[in-house]
C-alpha cells in the first residue's frame, strides 16, 4: 500500500476484527464505485486504469491517519482477477542489520484470481525474484531495490507497478588505507590505496593536511591516489574517509554515518653536511665565521662535530660551536673567531649524521683556512709586561734587563736584527713556524746602557714591506740630592743649600724653589751649577742672614734629556725643610676671669709664637668637654688657627658655648713646637676663668592642654634652669600645692624629696597619680626662682591644663522577660570623659529614650562624667517584643566623637489563644461543592510554633513554623492566621477544631477552638441527554437526576409532556434514591408514537431541564428474508421480498412502510419443510 501520509507521518496498518468502525470507499476517475473492503476489478487488455481505495478508521496502530492508497494493474484479456492486498508490504523499508548476518527480511504477497493458472510473483527492480512465499532476503546491500507483487496468468506476467516497496539494506561503513611502504625518498612514487565497504556509499576521499587528494576509482570498493615525486612537503598523515547516506522514510531527513582510517608516510634523507667559511684566506686580526649545515630526515640525532688540524703543528683538536646550533631537520651551527691568528691556519672539518631505517648515516665537509699577514715587529723589556713603542723607558741602574726583539708574519720573515744607537747588538736567536726572535740580556744596568734600541724584521729578497722597524729608548733616570748645612738655624744665622743631579744622560736643567717660588735655575742663573762629570751637575745657594721669612720647603728639580728621541725630557726632584729654632710662647685674651651673660656672645683668643712654627695648639675646656686641637699637617682641625703676619705666630680663636653653661669654668691654651726634626717637644700654656649667668627658666614636660586617658598614670616633669642654680620650686593643681622646695624657708616644704638638684638646674618629677580619675583633671602650674646677675632674684613659671578623657561606655542591661500587660523600669549608667552628650534608646528605628545634655531631647538621664538613666517599658502589645539598642555619644580624645552601643531584648510572654475568624460564630453553613475557606488564628508570646486544623472524621492539616513541608497555609508572627480552602461535600458536615501551640514563659502550652459547619445544597438537576432519537418500534427512556440538601420530596420531581400536554403519569415513571440527597427519576415509554415528538421537561422545586425528543417511523424486519442488513425500512420505503435459501415466500412480493410503522401488505418467509407439511 503506497500511503499518502497525513499529519504526523508513518504507515497505518488496518485490520478489521469486526469491532472497529471502519469504512471503505473504492473510486476511479468516474467517482465512487464500491464501499466494501474487497472489490473485484475487471481489467481489459487494452486499459490501464488507476483505482483508489480510501480507508477511514478510528483505530490506527501507529497513531497517524491513513491517507490514500493507489492500486494499478494491467492484464492481457478480459478475465477478472480478485486481489486481497496485504498491508505488510510497505512503501519504504530501511534496515540496519545487526552484526549477525542471520537476520532476514520477509516479503509476502497475497492475492486470488480466476481465468487460468494464477501464480504469485515477487519482482526486484522489474525482474522476477521469486514465485514462492514467504520470500526472505538476507541482510546484504545487494538485496536493496524496488520490490513489487504480481501474478502470472497463463504465462502473462502482471504486476502492480505502483504497488512498490523500496527496500534499502544499510551496510555499516568501513575504510582501510595502505601503501607498499611508509618511508619514501626524494622523487620516489607513493601509491596510497583506500579499501571501503558499506551501503549506500555517498562519498570517498583521501585527505592530506585537510585537502582532498586526486583519487582514482579502481572498482566499487577500491580507490587509489598517487604521489609521483615524493618530498618532505608531502610527508605526513593521510586519511581515507567514506560516508554512507540513507533515509528512514521516503520523505524523512538524511541519515549519515562515516568511517575513516589513517596512514603516516615518512620522508627520509641521509644526512648531508656542508661547511662554509666567510674567507678561506683571512688577514691576521680579521673576524672569521665558519657555518656548518646538516640536512637529514629524520632530523640529525645530535649537533655536528667541528674538527681542526693545525697547519703549524699537525695536531687535531675539536671545537665547540661558539654561537651554538639551531634547527631540526636542517641544523645550522656557527663558530666565530673574533680575531684570527696564524695559529688558526689549518684544515676545518664538520661531521654530521642521522639514523635512517635503523642505520647511522654520516657525512662531512672540509675547508682549508690560511691566515696571512705582513711582518709585525715588537720589542719587549723584561721590566714591562706590554709591547713597547718608541716612547722613552726609564730603568734604574744596577737592575737587570732583558731585551727581546721578535718579528712574525706569513710568509715568515727571513731575518731579525737588534741595534743600539745604530750598532748591532748580539743575543740568542730562535726560529718559530711564523716568527724569528733575538734576546739580549744585561745582568746589571749601567748609565752607559742608556740609548736607542731598534728591532728590525725583513724579507731579504724584497717584495711587499721588505722590512719593519720598532724602537725604544732605555735610560737611567735622574737622581737628585739636596745638602743643607743646618736645617734648624738660629734666627739670622748663615745657611748653605747644595743640589746634586745625576742621570743616564747628564741633566740639562736644574731648578731650586722654596714653597713653589723659583730661587735659581741652571743654565739661566750664572754660575749656579758646575758640570762635575758626563753624568753629574753640582749647584749651590747661600743665605747670609736666615729670617723667619726664609723658613720653608726647599725643592731641587732636575730634567734628564733623551738624545735624538724627539720627546720631552722627564723631571725629577727632592725636597728639604729649613726652619728657625726658638722656644714656643702662649698668651690669652681675656687674660683674667670674666662674667658673661648667657644671652650674649663671647670668644677667647690664644696667641702662640715659636722659632720653629708651632705644629700643634690645644684648648682645654671646662667640665667633661673634649679638648680642641689644631695641627699644621691638617690631621686635626677642631680648633681654628691662622698665621698672624708670619708663619711662626699663630692666632687661635674659640667662640664660647652658652648652651647648658658648658663653657662655665677654666680654659687652658697650650702651644707645641720642635726646633729641629727629632728634637725634644717644647710646650707653653695660659689659662682664664669664665662665669656664665642667666635668669631662671621653667619648662614643663607637658604644656598647653593635655588629654589623658582615664586610668592612665600621670607623670609631669618640671625643669628649672638658671645661670646660678635655682633655689625655689613649687607645683600646684588649681590652687592646691602638690610639691614645694624652698632652700631659704625649708619649713614650708611639701614633699621636697621629689626635687633633684643638679648644677644650674632643679628637676621635679611628679608621678604620684598611678591611675588618673576625672577629679585629677585641672590646671597644673610649676614656678621656680634663682639669683641671677648682680644677685637679683628672677622667677619663671609654666602651666598645663589636663583633661581626663575616656570613650563613652554603657552599663550592660540584662534581657527582660515580661508577662503580657506587665511593665518594668530599666536603670543603667553611661560613663565618659568628656562628659556624655547624648543617650538614645531605639527599637526598630523608633525612639524609646532621647536625652541630650543640651536639653534638646527627652529627659531620663542626669549626672556629669557618670550619667544615671532610666526608662519604663510596658508589655501592652506585641511590638514591645524584640531588641532594644542603647546608643551614647561623647567627645573624647582630640575632641573626636565616640559612641558606644548596648543591646538588650524584651520577650513578652502570653499563653497561646486560638479562635476561628471564619466563620465568625460557632456554627455556619457551607455551599455544596462550592469553594469554601476556613480561617483560624493563634495568638501568643512567644510566637505560636504550631497550628493544627482537624476536620470531621479526623483528617488534619498542620503548620509548623520554619518548616518547608506544611499542609496548612499560615502567616504572621505573634498573631498567626491560618487558612484552608476546600470543596464541601455531604461528608463535610461536623465539628472543625483549630489547635494552636507555643512556648509560654514556663513551658509548652496549647489552646483550641471548635466550630460546627453544615453543608447546604440548592436544587440541582441533570438530564441524561439534551436530545433523544428513537424509532416507533423502539423505547423512549429519559432520566432526570435531582439533588438538594436538605433533601427534596421525591413526589416534587415530575416529567412533563411536550406542547403543554400535562405531566406524565406515575405508571411511566420510576423514582430511585441515590444517597441521602439525590433522586433519579426515569421515564420509559415503549413503541412511542410520533405524536410524542418535542420538548420533554423535568421539573422540581422551580428548576426545569428539557430534552428534545424525535421519533422516526421504521417498519420491522421480515424474518428469514434475504434483503440485506442495510435495507431501508423507513416511512414510505418499498422493498422486494426475497427469502433465504431453504425458505419460500407467502403473501405480497413487495411491501411499503406506512406512517404507523407497519407494512402495507403481508409477506412471510416460511421454511420449505414447513411448507411441505
Amino acid at each position: 500500500i503506497n500511503a499518502e501520509y497525513g499529519g504526523c507521518g508513518g504507515v497505518c496498518r488496518v485490520t478489521d476484527s469486526g469491532s472497529n468502525d471502519i469504512s471503505y470507499q473504492w473510486s476511479d476517475s468516474s467517482g465512487v464505485i464500491a464501499d466494501t473492503r474487497e472489490h473485484t476489478l475487471t481489467i481489459s487488455s487494452t486499459d490501464t486504469v488507476e483505482y483508489t481505495c480510501k480507508i477511514t478508521t478510528a483505530d490506527c496502530i501507529d497513531g497517524s491517519p491513513i491517507g490514500r492508497v493507489s492500486i494499478a494493474g494491467a492484464g492481457s484479456d478480459s478475465s477478472s482477477y480478485s486481489y486481497t492486498y496485504d498491508s505488510s508490504l510497505l512503501s519504504y523499508i530501511w534496515w540496519e542489520p545487526t552484526t549477525s548476518k542471520s537476520a532476514d527480511l520477509e516479503i509476502a504477497c497475497t492475492g486470488s484470481g480466476s481465468g487460468g493458472n494464477f501464480i504469485q510473483e515477487v519482482y526486484l527492480n522489474g525482474e522476477v525474484k521469486s514465485t514462492s512465499f514467504p520470500f526472505k532476503i538476507d541482510a546484504e546491500s545487494s538485496n536493496s531495490g524496488a520490490y513489487q507483487c504480481g501474478t502470472v496468468n497463463d504465462g502473462e506476467h502482471v504486476y502492480l507497478k505502483q504497488h512498490t516497496t523500496e527496500v534499502l539494506i544499510v551496510g555499516t561503513p568501513a575504510a582501510t588505507i595502505s601503501s607498499s611502504t611508509t618511508t619514501y625518498r626524494d622523487g620516489e612514487t607513493a601509491t596510497i590505496t583506500c579499501a571501503i565497504s558499506g551501503h549506500p556509499i555517498k562519498s570517498v576521499a583521501i585527505i592530506f593536511n585537510s585537502i582532498a587528494q586526486n583519487i582514482t576509482k579502481d572498482n566499487a570498493t577500491h580507490y587509489t591516489s598517487e604521489i609521483t615525486s615524493f618530498s618532505s612537503a608531502v610527508a605526513g598523515t593521510y586519511t581515507c574517509e567514506t560516508m554512507i547516506e540513507w533515509f528512514k522514510s521516503d520523505s524523512g531527513s538524511a541519515q549519515q554515518t562515516s568511517a575513516a582510517d589513517s596512514l603516516t608516510l615518512q620522508y627520509v634523507k641521509d644526512a648531508e653536511t656542508t661547511l662554509t667559511v666567510t674567507d678561506p684566506s683571512p688577514t691576521k686580526g680579521d673576524s672569521l665565521t665558519l657555518i656548518c649545515v646538516v640536512v637529514g630526515y629524520p632530523a640529525p640525532t645530535s649537533d655536528p662535530q667541528l674538527r681542526y688540524i693545525s697547519t703549524s703543528s699537525s695536531i687535531t683538536s675539536y671545537i665547540n660551536f661558539s654561537l651554538g646550533c639551531s634547527g631540526t631537520n636542517t641544523k645550522t651551527c656557527t663558530h666565530q673567531i673574533g680575531s684570527v691568528q696564524y695559529i688558526d691556519s689549518g684544515m676545518y672539518t664538520c661531521n654530521g649524521s642521522n639514523v635512517v631505517d635503523g642505520q647511522r648515516k654520516e657525512s662531512e665537509d672540509s675547508v682549508n683556512v690560511t691566515v696571512t699577514g705582513n711582518i709585525e715587529v715588537k720589542i719587549t723589556l723584561s721590566q714591562f709586561t706590554t709591547t713597547l713603542t718608541s716612547q722613552p723607558v726609564e730603568i734604574d741602574k744596577a737592575l737587570s734587563l732583558t731585551i727581546t726583539c721578535s718579528a712574525d708574519g706569513n710568509p715568515k720573515p727571513e731575518s731579525v736584527t737588534l741595534k743600539k744607537d745604530g750598532d748591532d747588538v748580539t743575543g740568542s736567536e730562535t726560529d718559530g713556524y711564523y716568527s724569528k726572535t733575538i734576546v739580549h740580556s744585561i745582568p746589571s744596568l749601567k748609565l752607559w746602557d742608556s740609548g736607542l734600541y731598534s728591532c728590525i724584521g725583513a724579507h731579504n729578497a724584497g717584495g711587499t714591506d721588505p722590512s719593519v722597524e720598532r724602537t725604544v729608548y732605555v735610560i737611567s733616570p735622574a737622581n737628585v740630592t739636596i745638602i743643607v748645612d743646618d736645617q734648624t738655624p738660629d734666627l739670622r744665622a748663615a745657611v748653605s743649600v747644595t743640589c746634586e743631579a745625576v742621570g743616564g744622560y747628564r741633566p740639562s736643567v736644574v731648578t731650586l724653589t722654596k714653597g713653589g717660588t723659583e730661587l735659581k735655575k741652571y743654565p739661566d742663573t750664572g754660575t749656579f751649577c758646575t758640570e762635575t762629570n758626563d753624568y753629574t751637575l753640582t749647584c749651590n745657594h747661600n743665605i747670609a742672614t736666615f729670617e723667619y721669612a726664609d723658613n720653608g720647603d726647599y725643592q731641587c728639580t732636575a730634567t734628564n734629556p733623551i738624545a735624538n728621541s724627539g720627546t720631552s725630557p722627564t723631571a725629577y726632584s727632592t725636597t728639604k725643610t729649613i726652619a728657625v729654632s726658638k722656644a714656643v710662647a702662649v698668651s690669652l685674651n681675656p687674660s683674667s676671669s670674666k662674667d658673661v651673660d648667657s644671652a650674649g656672645s663671647e670668644s677667647i683668643t690664644c696667641i702662640v709664637d715659636g722659632g720653629a712654627k708651632p705644629y700643634k695648639v690645644t684648648l682645654d675646656r671646662p667640665g667633661s668637654q673634649s679638648t680642641l686641637e689644631w695641627r699644621d699637617d691638617g690631621s686635626s682641625a677642631s680648633l681654628t688657627c691662622s698665621e698672624k703676619g708670619v708663619p711662626n705666630i699663630l692666632e687661635c680663636t674659640y667662640t664660647l658655648n652658652m648652651q647648658k653653661y658648658a663653657d662655665d669654668g677654666e680654659f687652658t691654651c697650650t702651644g707645641y713646637n720642635r726646633l729641629t726634626d727629632g728634637d725634644t717637644e717644647q710646650t707653653a700654656d695660659a689659662f682664664v676663668n669664665i662665669i656664665i649667668t642667666k635668669d631662671v627658666s621653667v619648662t614643663l614636660s607637658e604644656i598647653g592642654t593635655l588629654e589623658m586617658a582615664h586610668g592612665d598614670g600621670l607623670s609631669l616633669t618640671c625643669t628649672a634652669d638658671g645661670g646660678r642654680t635655682p633655689h625655689y620650686m613649687e607645683l600646684k593643681r588649681q590652687s592646691t600645692t602638690l610639691v614645694k622646695y624652698d632652700e631659704e624657708n625649708p619649713a614650708d616644704n611639701v614633699d621636697p624629696g621629689l626635687v633633684i638638684k643638679n648644677p644650674n638646674e632643679l628637676i621635679l618629677g611628679y608621678n604620684k597619680v598611678s591611675s588618673v580619675e576625672y577629679e585629677n583633671g585641672g590646671r597644673y602650674t610649676c614656678t621656680s626662682r634663682n639669683k641671677a646677675m648682680n644677685e637679683t632674684v628672677a622667677e619663671d613659671s609654666e602651666a598645663v591644663e589636663i583633661i581626663v578623657v575616656k570613650d563613652v561606655s554603657i552599663e550592660d542591661v540584662a534581657d527582660l522577660n515580661l508577662d503580657f500587660n506587665d511593665s518594668v523600669n530599666i536603670s543603667f549608667q553611661v560613663e565618659g570623659g568628656k562628659e556624655p552628650k547624648s543617650v538614645k534608646i531605639t527599637k526598630n528605628g523608633e525612639s524609646v529614650l532621647d536625652w541630650s545634655r543640651s536639653g534638646s531631647g527627652q529627659g531620663g538621664c542626669s549626672g556629669g562624667n557618670v550619667l544615671s538613666c532610666s526608662v519604663t517599658i510596658s508589655a501592652d502589645d506585641w511590638s514591645k517584643n524584640g531588641t532594644y539598642e542603647i546608643t551614647a555619644k561623647n567627645n573624647a580624645a582630640n575632641n573626636a566623637e565616640k559612641n558606644d552601643t548596648d543591646r538588650f531584648s524584651v520577650t513578652v510572654f502570653k499563653d497561646v489563644v486560638t479562635k476561628f475568624t471564619r466563620p465568625s460564630g460557632s456554627e455556619a453553613d457551607m455551599p455544596f461543592e462550592g469553594e469554601y475557606t476556613i480561617i483560624c488564628s493563634a495568638e501568643g508570646g512567644r510566637e505560636p510554633n504550631e497550628v493544627v486544623l482537624r476536620y470531621p472524621g479526623g483528617t488534619e492539616y498542620q503548620w509548623t513554623r520554619n518548616s518547608s513541608s506544611n499542609s496548612l497555609s499560615c502567616s504572621g508572627s505573634y498573631e498567626t492566621s491560618c487558612s484552608h480552602t476546600f470543596t464541601p461535600t455531604y461528608d463535610s458536615d461536623g465539628s472543625y477544631t483549630c489547635i494552636g501551640k507555643n512556648e509560654g514563659r514556663y513551658g509548652a502550652v496549647s489552646s483550641s477552638a471548635i466550630v460546627v459547619l453544615t453543608t447546604v445544597q440548592e436544587t440541582t438537576m441533570k438530564v441524561n441527554k439534551k436530545t433523544f432519537s428513537t424509532l416507533t418500534d423502539g423505547l423512549l427512556t429519559l432520566i432526570c437526576t435531582v439533588s438538594k440538601k436538605p433533601a427534596i420530596d421525591k413526589n416534587q420531581v415530575n416529567w412533563k409532556f411536550p406542547n403543554g400536554s400535562g405531566y406524565v403519569s406515575d405508571e411511566y415513571i420510576s423514582r430511585t434514591p441515590i444517597g441521602d440527597y439525590t433522586w433519579e427519576v426515569t421515564l420509559n415509554i415503549s413503541r412511542p408514537s410520533t405524536k410524542l415528538e418535542g420538548l420533554f421537561s423535568c421539573e422540581a422545586d422551580g428548576v426545569v431541564e428539557t430534552v428534545d425528543v424525535t421519533i422516526a417511523v421504521t417498519c420491522p424486519e421480515i424474518k428469514n428474508a434475504d434483503i440485506g442488513p442495510n435495507i431501508d425500512r423507513s416511512y414510505k420505503s418499498v422493498i422486494d421480498v426475497k427469502c433465504k435459501k431453504g425458505f419460500v415466500r407467502t403473501g405480497n412480493d413487495q411491501l411499503t412502510c406506512e406512517i404507523d410503522g407497519s407494512w402495507s401488505g403481508n409477506a412471510t418467509c416460511r421454511p420449505i419443510s414447513k411448507l411441505a407439511q
